[in-house]
């Protein structure tokens, strides 16, 4: 590299240690190009740097771009001089006088220029001026550019100088923060807070926003602050530059931690006091392990000052491990390993080494492939004299441990700990379980949650298998589904009988745990135990759930390798089993609800009822859909919220409200009203209102069911006038009879003659009976009605005639005619045209509009009997005659009287009353 392309690297570094090519516009330099233009009177004027290929304009005037190329620069001509250039007329310039930006537009004639230099000359642009006109500047002015040359570059010296404060002062904070375990507070003359690092909330647990603005003496415990700490420690910092001291503060949470707490003056860059630094270190922990290594270090010394086998014997006899061991470094001085030099008994016994084996041994020597931890762990308290506790499991052991290792100098370090493995298992069985009932509720596959939970089981207690299987009712079969085992263990998936588990079989129905250490050696596997080594079961838990008093499933857990099994372990299985048996019932039961919910809004969905449930007002708030069917009622939210009694109308509003009133006292009720439906249909109903009951006894709403009872009402009401008809039909009988006895004795010569034709004619009248009994039941041919009717003329039938197309009559109707021909025969016999001996009776029907409304027409016609007056009165007979057939045939009755003879006509529709028979 030449001398040149050295400066120019300079150079270039020098520019790019301001970063400001490319950014953007800034009033500060804006304002100076304006001012250096206005000055000089110039159009244009530039605030240029000067890249390696470019120049750009950090600021212009009268330009309007904001970099242009080197090769057409005058201010790259402007670097190669001293201090500064000016070029009058650029065309007679030979160095300027080729230039496109001359010969072209935009037409420059002038420029002036002064060089933006750093503190070591470097020249990194110029600031300058330039105009269409050839022209001179004075003296004034060229010191001007000069002037304002030197302020472009304070700028940027100032900007620079910015940055980098900024950018110094977020090291800064981001060193602080770093600091985690260190409380790094700041306060001002008067020690409040005006500084808080995020160390300083891992610390003492607040938050910045909770402590900005107040005295660090809430970091202080009460002993402290009624001492005046803070005040104490300020002034000593002040005077001596430094407090140092260690006592015991509070965290947010109100625990109290020991702390270092040091003090520092904090100056400003003028060397002015304006506050102070506070660092605390958290020491609690390592105070508690450095008490307790003094504690036992006091106890030790005070035994081996009185008597050195009193020590020894002490020593021998704690409870707690004891290690005195010196690490062991490699060719580098990195600690590898540690060389024990004393334990005492209990290190024997909580490790399961042979007592007298581990005094001059390392670490690695006694338990190879140790995991690293064991060593970098005490090794980092060596290196950095301060005590660690540790919480680990020793995996060749498959044990855990809970000690403090404390340096003591010279590359030693004691150990103090204790097995805590029961502790940690049980620990982790209180979370598998936990993680069991996660499990059990969350999933909606309860196989899956089985298998999932025996995953769980197996893990924790370390075997190969975990299953969970059902024995049906009567205790003969087990069925095992998906289960969890470990790879190339098999699986157990299917159904045994439970007598195919030897010997045990008998315990686990009875309900009994079978815990079996080593099937080779247990009585009751031992005669099979190569059949369950064959299925990786060395040991196994076979642990019964029972249920409404009989084993209902079975939880088991197997291992390939023998065990023994202890009481937790047992008592772990047996309440994940319980969980699991839980879980399902609750599944059963909530599958038993919704088909209960299922059933019963079938049952609601299949009543022709209307059931309603009401608030205690007697506002609606449930219908259901058979009772909006019968209500003619198509969308509930029409009546939601309706007031109850408002359906029931005139009497029923009173009733309703009568009802309502004993449901809320607990009382039941039921009446029957006339009312119409949603949409106006009259109806019948029976209506039945009851409480309904919540939990703690009290009536928490209202049910009322009513029932359609219109067809049973119109019943009641054909019953009252069939009452009404038999009484009468019972007089007209006895009427007949004594007619016929009447009448056969008057035309009867011998008594023997006599008697014969009235018990003949009695016979004829049972005969009549027998029809309009059946006619109640079944449907009958119109001829059969008509005879039936017509049985009571005895000898007298020769003189009706009848005549008529075959028609079937429902029963009803068949009923009704008979009775009102038997009236019509008894009136013709006691007054009409059968009274006397020369009258007749026609009686005749037709169907007309045989295709879509057949219409069915009869007429009774009487004559030559005595002359017809109509009565004065209508009597029972009349009226039955009119009202039940035109009720039954739903159509016109006319019953009339002209002279010549009683007639009766029936005109109705076929269609309800019968058919017409065509075949």
């Amino acid at each position: 590299m030449t001398d040149l392309g050295a400066r120019e690297q300079r150079r270039l570094a020098a520019l790019a240690k301001f970063e400001v090519m490319d950014t953007p516009r800034e009033s500060a330099f804006d304002e100076l190009a304006e001012l250096v233009a206005a000055i000089c009177e110039a159009p244009i004027g530039v605030v240029n740097l000067i890249g390696e290929c470019r120049q750009f304009f950090k600021a212009e005037v009268g330009l309007g771009v904001r970099e242009t190329p080197l090769d057409t620069s005058f201010c790259a001509h402007a670097l190669l001089e001293q201090d500064f250039l000016l070029v009058p007329d650029a065309t007679a310039d030979p160095r300027f006088a080729c230039n496109p930006l001359v010969t072209g537009e935009p037409h420059i004639r002038f420029y002036a220029g002064a060089l933006l230099k750093t503190d070591d000359g470097l020249p990194i642009g110029t600031l300058c001026v330039l105009d269409y006109q050839p022209r001179q500047l004075s003296d004034v002015q060229i010191r001007s550019i000069r002037v304002l040359a030197r302020q472009v570059m304070a700028q940027l010296e100032q900007r620079l100088a910015a940055r980098q404060v900024a950018a110094s002062e977020a090291r800064q904070r981001a060193i602080m923060d770093s600091a985690q375990d260190f409380a790094i507070v700041t306060t001002d003359l008067d020690g409040h807070i005006v500084e808080w690092t995020s160390g300083a909330k891992n610390v003492l647990g607040w938050s910045r926003d909770e402590v900005i603005g107040k005295s660090a003496s809430i970091l202080f415990t009460d002993v402290d602050i009624s001492a005046g700490r803070l005040a104490l420690d300020l002034a000593q910092a002040h005077d001596e530059g430094r407090a140092s001291v260690e006592h015991w503060m509070v965290r947010k949470d109100g625990r109290r931690i020991l702390a270092v707490d040091v003090t520092s003056p904090l100056m400003d860059q003028h060397g002015q006091h304006v506050g102070y630094v506070k660092v605390l270190r958290d020491r609690t922990e390592a105070h508690a392990a450095s008490e307790a290594l003094r504690e036992v270090e006091a106890r030790a010394t005070g035994r081996l000052q009185a008597n050195e086998e009193k020590w020894r014997t002490l020593f021998k006899t704690l409870e707690e491990g004891f290690i005195l061991a010196r690490v062991v470094r490699d060719a580098d001085g990195r600690i590898c390993d540690w060389r024990y030099e004393e334990v005492n008994d209990a290190w024997y016994s909580l490790v399961g080494i042979e007592r007298g084996t581990a005094i001059g041994k390392t670490m690695r020597d006694l338990f190879p492939g140790i995991e690293d931890v064991w060593v970098n762990e005490f090794a980092e308290v060596v290196d950095t004299g301060e005590a660690k506790r540790f919480t680990r499991q020793f995996g060749g052991l498959d044990r855990w441990y809970d000690g403090v290792c404390q340096p003591i100098g010279e590359d030693r370090f004691t150990v103090i700990f204790l097995e805590v493995t029961d502790r940690i298992r049980a620990e982790k069985k209180r979370e598998a379980l936990t993680d069991i009932g996660h499990v059990l509720s969350e999933s909606s596959d309860m196989e899956h949650a089985i298998d999932q939970a025996t995953e769980i089981v197996a893990k924790t207690l370390g075997v190969v298998r975990a299953g969970y299987g059902t024995l049906d009712a009567d205790g003969e079969m087990i069925t095992v589904p998906e289960h969890w085992t470990a790879d190339g263990c098999p699986r157990l998936v299917g159904q045994y009988r439970v007598d195919d588990y030897g010997d045990y079989a008998i315990d686990l129905r009875a309900g009994r745990p079978v815990v079996i250490p080593d099937v080779r050696y247990d009585p009751r596997t031992s005669p099979r135990a190569d059949i369950f080594e064959s299925l990786a079961v060395r040991t196994m838990i076979n642990l019964p759930v029972v249920g409404n008093g009989r084993t209902v499933a079975i939880f088991f857990v197997n291992d390939n390798v023998p065990r023994q099994w202890t009481t937790q372990q047992v008592a772990f299985v047996a309440e994940a089993a319980s969980r699991i048996r839980v879980a399902i019932e609750r599944r059963r039961a909530e599958q038993d609800l919704r088909e209960s919910e299922s059933f019963m809004r079938s049952v609601l969905a299949a009543s022709t009822d209307c059931i309603k449930v009401l608030d205690l007002n007697g506002d609606l708030t449930f219908m259901s859909d058979g009772g909006m069917k019968v209500m003619e009622i198509s969308d509930f939210n029409a009546v939601k919220g309706c007031f109850w009694p408002s359906f029931l109308k005139n009497d029923g509003v009173g009733l309703g409200k009568e009802a309502l009133a004993a449901a809320r006292a607990g009382r039941s009720a039921h009446f029957e009203i006339a009312a119409d439906t949603f949409l106006g249909t009259p109806k019948f109903w029976s209506v039945s209102v009851s409480p309904i009951f919540g939990e703690n006894g009290e009536v928490v709403r209202i049910l009322s069911v009513s029932r359609d009872h219109t067809t049973l009402q119109e019943a009641r009401e054909q019953q009252l006038l069939l009452n009404g008809e038999l009484s009468h039909r019972l007089k007209n009988v006895l009427s007949i009879i004594q007619s016929i006895a009447n009448q056969t004795l008057r035309d009867a010569v011998t008594l023997e003659d006599a008697s014969a034709a009235f018990s003949s004619r009695l016979a004829s009248l049972g005969r009549a009976t027998d029809v309009l009994t059946a006619t109640s039941w079944e449907a009958s041919d119109l001829d059969t009605v008509l005879e039936a009717g017509l049985a009571a003329v005895a000898d007298k039938r020769d003189r009706i005639a009848i005549n008529g197309p075959a028609v079937r009559l429902n029963p009803q109707s068949a009923l009704a005619l008979t009775l009102a021909i038997h009236e019509l025969v008894t009136n013709a016999l006691k007054y009409g045209a059968l009274s006397n001996h020369t009258g007749t009776v026609t009686l005749t029907w037709e169907v007309s509009g045989y295709d879509a409304n057949p219409e069915f027409t009869l007429l009774w016609q009487e004559r030559d009997g005595p002359t017809v007056s109509p009565p004065t009165r209508r009597g029972f007979g009349t009226r039955l005659i009119e009202r039940s057939l035109r009720s039954y045939f739903r159509g016109e009755t006319v019953l009339s009287y002209p002279p010549e003879g009683v007639e009766f006509r029936i005109k109705a529709p076929l269609v309800g009353a019968g058919e017409l028979v065509t075949a």
